[in-house]
C-alpha cells in the first residue's frame, strides 16, 4: 500500500494541500506554516485541535508584548491560524462522510440476495 492510503495527512501537509487547491501564492503557503507553527511550539507542541480561544488569544499577546509585533503581523498569525482551523474542520467532515459511506457499503453487502 501506498503511504497516504495507511495514514492520513499530517496537519502541516493538509494545510499545504488545502493552500495549493486554492491557488494561493507560494509566500503565502510559507508565511502560513511558518506561524501555524509557531503557534504549536508556543504551546509546548501541543495539536491545534486540543486548544481554542484563549490558547489563540494568549499567543497573539505573546506576539504584541514579547515580540513587539505590530498589528498587521497580529492579523497575519491570526489569519494562518483560522485557516488551519477550517481545513482541520473540513478534514473531520470528510472522515466523517467517508465513515458513513463505508458504514452503508457494510451494511447493504451484509444482506442476503432476495
Amino acid at each position: 500500500m501506498v503511504q497516504s492510503q495507511l495514514h492520513p495527512p499530517r496537519l502541516l501537509e493538509q494545510m499545504r494541500a488545502a493552500i495549493r487547491a486554492r491557488h494561493y501564492s507560494i509566500r503565502t503557503e510559507g508565511t502560513y506554516l511558518s506561524w501555524v507553527k509557531r503557534f504549536i511550539l508556543f504551546h509546548g507542541k501541543r495539536h491545534p485541535r486540543d486548544m481554542g480561544a484563549q490558547e489563540v488569544q494568549q499567543f497573539l499577546a505573546h506576539l504584541a508584548v514579547e515580540g513587539q509585533v505590530p498589528s498587521s503581523t497580529q492579523s497575519q498569525a491570526l489569519s494562518a491560524i483560522l485557516f488551519q482551523r477550517s481545513v482541520q474542520r473540513l478534514a473531520a467532515c470528510r472522515r466523517e462522510q467517508a465513515m458513513a459511506h463505508y458504514k452503508a457499503l457494510r451494511l447493504v453487502r451484509s444482506r442476503p440476495f432476495a
